[in-house]
């Protein structure tokens, strides 16, 4: 049942706060690592426990929704006041992308060849870019989708 402390929470914890955040922008006001797998060295169920934190209630239904899109279901407040419980309905839609995530980081980490070239296009996105980072998002969105691809396999 306990699992011994593992590192890759945090960074699944970093995955995840990214996916979060992209999907429900202002609507939290932050995102938290709480739990036993949030404290280093503390033997722990291998389930990440995070908590959102939203201004007050009139953005709930919309980060219901959010996190519908996601593959969460809300499972209300299970008896304790103002926390709400959101589970994993059959496989969430962001395990696919956090894992393509994970995969492409560690891909990277282990080849200085997949790392130079992946520096030498964002370099060249960075130049067209003229310092603006919505349009640096958006080139890279639009092409880098083949290198993405090809790291992946």
């Amino acid at each position: 049942m306990l699992s011994t402390h593992d590192l890759n929470w945090f960074v699944e914890f970093d995955a995840l706060k990214s996916v979060y955040f992209k999907t429900l922008g202002n609507l939290i006001l932050g995102i938290e690592h709480v739990g036993s797998t949030a404290v280093p060295e503390l033997q722990a169920k291998p389930t990440l426990d995070i908590d959102l934190v939203m201004c007050d209630y009139s953005v709930f239904d919309e980060i219901v929704a959010g996190l519908g899109s996601l593959g969460y279901r809300h499972m209300g407040d299970q008896g304790i006041y103002q926390r709400e419980v959101f589970k994993p309905n059959g496989s969430v839609a962001l395990g696919k992308e956090l894992h393509r995530h994970i995969k492409f980081r560690d891909a990277l980490r282990t080849s200085a060849d997949l790392r130079r070239e992946y520096a030498t296009i964002k370099k060249n996105i960075a130049s067209r870019a003229d310092g603006d980072r919505r349009k640096y998002a958006e080139i890279k969105e639009s092409e880098c989708g083949e290198f993405f691809e090809r790291v992946l396999k």
